[in-house]
């Protein structure tokens, strides 16, 4: 079933704002919040429909993760775990707490 609802702008931007935040369609926003005010619950085929896009990406990045790396890209991604690390010390370094990663050092 189809309704339209004449809303006020503000209302309108409001709910874009919140459904682009949230990854999807206004309406799939509204219909949401529908089915949470109402108490009702989703059958497991329009479960599996909702839950599609979040599957396909996952998917994606498996299919991203899977896919051989060059020495450059793994270089690449062992400094970034390296500066990701040095990050999560430094305040620790400045309050004093123990290292999270005691054997990295900081970039000179």
């Amino acid at each position: 079933m189809t309704y339209v609802i004449d809303l006020p702008l503000p209302v309108q931007a409001r709910i874009e704002e919140e459904a682009r935040k949230a990854g999807v369609s206004a309406a799939e926003l509204l219909a949401d919040v529908v089915r949470r005010n109402f108490g009702m619950t989703v059958d497991s085929e329009e479960q599996k429909q909702l839950n599609a896009p979040s599957i396909a990406l996952l998917n994606s990045w498996l299919a991203e993760a899977e896919k051989p790396r060059t020495a450059a890209e793994t270089e690449e991604a062992e400094e970034d775990m390296k500066e990701l690390m040095r990050s999560l010390n430094a305040s620790r370094r400045l309050t004093g707490e123990r290292l999270h990663f005691p054997d990295i050092t900081e970039k000179a």
